[in-house]
Formats: structure tokens, C-alpha cells, sequence
């Protein structure tokens, strides 16, 4: 018996098969289709199981991303930076950058203080009531007139504490009646007589704009109601679209940011109010003084309509804050009214409390401000303060703040780091403040004001003085 290795089987009495030729190019194809077949089964096949919708994709275990780390508010907790002398007249707060917290405190005259953020420590000190220009500089007005000298603004580098020049305001005139920080510069009023008083007489005054030291960018001549009012004014000065508008003493002026072109100038009480529908609002006058209206061009060429936007039994509302929404408030007889910027040719309202006529009537306004997003805080005479839903009115919360007696002069609302501050006065010269928690209108427990005779809170920094002393208190988390 043989063995026929080439058909695989027994073949008895048999002579052996001739041998055969191998054929290798049969072979080498058989191979490489059988590779290519495995290489389509481990590679294709999982790719299509995973698109399939039938299929679920694979679970990858990884480590959650870690969030990104924010910054404290007054509702984390909070420490003392700070506690300096040298307050005896008081003291408050300038603003704030990223490493720096510039405060004052009042002894015969203003004394700023730059201090470290992290450590308290005195970086530097000047004299002068300044403010913050643009981030970069301060503005420190001396009134020298106090001490027999003339009064000037010297222009200070915000990091040394170095005075890098003078504002050339000798040529505005040698008494410097007021002056307004804006984005971009100083604003200055000043004339060569002083003011007295209470007549309204008009008196000539030249307005200059810097936006550093030495001559002003611009310069106009204005004629300067000088009454001095008792209506107090939340929003003296507002600005859009190279627009400046400046409530000083009983006059208000527009003016061509650029030029200084002096577009607008009305004998009023009244705060200017700009909004996106380019719509410049006066708001009430207490002296029922009406602003006539009439358009102005901006310099980008764009039309504004002046106008009051409000009357006696329905006032307009200026926010304390540094900005304010897009949305015209009214308060009065008619209750709180919203008006939308997009109906404001209809005077649609957006939305509206019941009026005063109805058992769930909110108080009259005094004072509003709000947090930069979407809730409003409203503080009315009789020591209710509130908040509510600026584009529904929906109310959040209801609290009451401090008040020595109810002939009130000024109330004064501050939000800042979730932190609200209602600062009182009263024609008796009594003063009081209240520390509320923003998102629900309950007191801070754990942050009281130690009989101190002069409360401010501004960019993330409350400061008390009290004896001689002002102390200087920022948000923190838990240590």
C-alpha cells in the first residue's frame, strides 16, 4: 500500500502518480486574499458595529474635567485686607484692579491708598480726591482754594502712585466747578468766578476734555446755570456712541465726544439717560422744568431723539450702578412700569405693577440699581427694599433696611459680589447702612457694620470707618 500525498487518500495497488508542478502564483493569491479578508474582519466589521445605531458605543472611562476655578463673592465668606489710620472724617473705597485695591481714608483732606490685594500691604499714597481712569491712571483733584492755593488735577500713574503731569485747567478758568471721569478721559467745568448760591444766574464757564496731562483734547464755552440743588442726582453723567451727556448743577449739556461740539444744553434738575433705540431720556425735573424736544446727530453720523420720558406722577428711574439695562423704568401714580426699547415709538410697556389704587401696589421708587445681568434692586422711602425680574417684573424677594426716622433726605443702593449695601440720610443728619444678601434679601450675619459712620462697597471692596480707623474687607472662600 502507497500513499498518494497528492489527492490525500489510500489508493491500494497502485503505481505512484507522476509528480506535479507547483503553481505559486495560485498559492500567493490564495494568501493574499485570505489576508485581506482578515484584515477587513478585525478592522472594517468593529468600525461599522460602532456606527450602527444598533450598537451601542463604547464606554471610555475617563477623569472629569476640573472646573474651572471662580472667584469668591461676599456670600463664599470674606477677610480683612486691611485696617489703616488716619480716618477721623471718614474714609471708602476708589475701585479695584487685578492685584490692587484703592482705597482712602479722610483726615483734614483725602489720602488715597494703593494696597497689595493679597498681603495688605501699603503699596503707595498720594493726596487728592481721585478716581480711576480707564484702568490705567487716576485722577486726583486738589481744591486749593480751601488753603489759599489754586486748585488743580494732577494725573497719577495707577501703579507707582507717581503724579506724571498736571491738567492744564488754568485755561478753563482759576475755580474748578466739577468734573466727571469717562471711559476715556476727564471731564473738567471750571471759570473764573466763584458760585454762591442759590440764584440760577447763568455764569461763564469753559468744559474740557483730557485724556491725559497737560492741554485739553477739546475745549467749549458754556454758559453755567449756578443752582446748587437738593435733589439729588444717581446719574449724573451718561455717555453712547461718542456722546457725552453731564447733569452739573442745574444744567445739563450734550456734547460731541470727539469735537466737544456742544449739541444740547437744557436748564433742568434732570439726569439723561441714553438707550439702544438712540433715544436720549430726561427724566423729572422738581421744578417742572420740561426739556423740548428735538435730534441731534451723533458723530457717526447716527440721529438721537431728546425728549422727556416721564412727568410728575410717573418719574423716570437712573440707575445708581455704573451702567444700567437697556430698559426705560418709570415709578409712580401708575405703578412701576417697563417700557420695551423694541415698541418704544408705541410706548408699549413691557410690563407693569398695579398701581397705587390696588391692595398689591409696590412702593414709589426712590432708588434702583442691579447686578449687571437681570435682577433690579428697588428701594422705596418707608424702608422696603426689593428685587425683582427686570424683563418680567417677576419679584424675587422683599426685605427691609435700616432707618434712623422717616424724613429721609437720600437712600443709596450699592450691589457688588453679591452684596448689597443701602446707605441712608436723613435731613437730620442722621445717617445709618444695611448689609443684604443679594439673592435673597436676608441680612448678612456674618458681615455687621461696627457702629461705623461711613459704609461703601464698589468693586468687590467694602470699606467701614469707624473711630480713626477704616477697614478694608474683600470676598473669600472657606479657608
Amino acid at each position: 500500500m502507497t500513499y498518494d500525498y497528492q489527492n490525500y487518500f489510500v489508493q491500494p495497488n497502485q503505481p505512484p502518480a507522476p509528480p506535479k508542478k507547483i503553481n505559486w502564483a495560485i498559492i500567493i493569491s490564495v494568501i493574499t486574499v485570505v489576508v485581506a479578508v482578515v484584515v477587513t474582519l478585525i478592522v472594517v466589521l468593529p468600525q461599522r458595529q460602532v456606527e450602527s445605531p444598533s450598537s451601542p458605543a463604547p464606554v471610555v472611562s475617563e477623569e472629569p474635567p476640573s472646573p474651572e476655578p471662580t472667584e469668591p463673592t461676599f456670600l463664599d465668606g470674606h477677610r480683612t485686607v486691611a485696617t489703616l489710620k488716619g480716618a477721623s472724617n471718614g474714609g471708602g473705597v476708589m475701585g479695584a484692579t487685578d492685584d490692587m485695591l484703592l482705597v482712602y481714608t479722610m483726615g483734614d483732606m483725602a489720602h488715597p491708598v494703593a494696597i497689595d490685594r493679597e498681603t495688605g500691604a501699603s503699596l503707595w499714597e498720594t493726596a487728592g480726591s481721585c478716581d480711576i481712569v480707564a484702568g490705567a491712571a487716576l485722577a486726583c483733584v486738589f481744591y486749593g482754594a480751601e488753603y489759599g492755593m489754586e486748585d488743580s488735577i494732577d494725573w497719577v500713574n495707577i501703579k507707582t502712585g507717581q503724579t506724571e503731569g498736571q491738567l492744564n485747567i488754568g485755561q478753563l478758568g482759576s475755580n474748578l466747578y466739577d468734573y466727571v471721569v469717562t471711559s476715556q478721559g476727564v471731564l473738567v467745568i471750571a471759570g473764573q468766578e466763584g458760585l454762591f448760591g442759590d440764584g440760577g444766574e447763568e455764569v461763564a464757564a469753559k468744559v474740557g476734555f483730557f485724556k491725559g496731562p497737560g492741554d485739553p483734547v477739546w475745549l467749549m464755552s458754556v454758559k453755567l446755570r449756578a443752582r446748587f440743588s437738593d435733589w439729588p442726582s444717581h446719574k449724573p453723567f451718561d455717555e453712547a456712541e461718542g456722546l457725552f451727556a453731564w447733569h452739573v448743577m442745574s444744567s445739563t449739556f450734550i456734547f460731541d465726544s470727539e469735537t466737544g461740539n456742544l449739541l444740547f444744553q437744557a436748564a433742568t434738575f434732570a439726569d439723561a439717560q441714553f438707550l439702544s433705540v438712540h433715544l436720549i431720556c430726561f427724566g423729572y425735573d422738581p421744578l417742572g422744568r420740561l426739556v423740548k424736544e428735538r435730534t441731534i446727530t451723533a458723530p457717526s453720523g447716527q440721529l438721537f431723539t431728546v425728549r422727556n420720558c416721564d412727568n410728575e406722577s410717573s418719574q423716570m428711574l437712573s440707575f445708581s450702578a455704573a451702567t444700567h439695562p437697556d430698559v426705560l423704568f418709570t415709578s409712580g401714580e401708575m405703578g412701576t412700569v417697563a417700557y420695551d426699547m423694541k415698541a418704544i415709538d408705541t410706548w408699549q410697556p413691557m410690563w407693569q405693577s398695579p398701581g397705587q389704587d390696588s391692595s398689591k401696589a409696590w412702593p414709589v421708587i426712590g432708588t434702583i440699581t442691579w447686578d449687571g445681568k437681570d435682577t433690579a434692586f428697588a428701594a422705596a422711602w418707608d424702608g422696603q427694599i426689593w428685587a425683582f425680574d427686570i424683563y418680567t417684573g417677576e419679584e424675587l424677594w422683599w426685605s427691609h433696611y435700616k432707618m434712623e426716622s422717616k424724613d429721609l433726605y437720600f437712600v443709596n443702593i450699592s450691589c457688588s459680589d453679591e452684596l448689597l449695601l443701602i446707605s441712608v440720610a436723613t435731613n437730620d443728619f442722621d445717617y445709618s447702612d444695611t448689609l443684604l444678601r443679594a439673592d435673597n434679601g436676608q441680612p448678612m450675619t456674618d458681615l455687621e457694620i461696627a457702629e461705623a459712620f461711613q459704609v461703601e462697597l464698589r468693586d468687590g471692596v467694602l470699606t467701614q470707618a469707624h473711630g480713626d480707623k477704616l477697614t478694608v474687607t474683600v470676598p473669600a472662600f472657606p479657608s
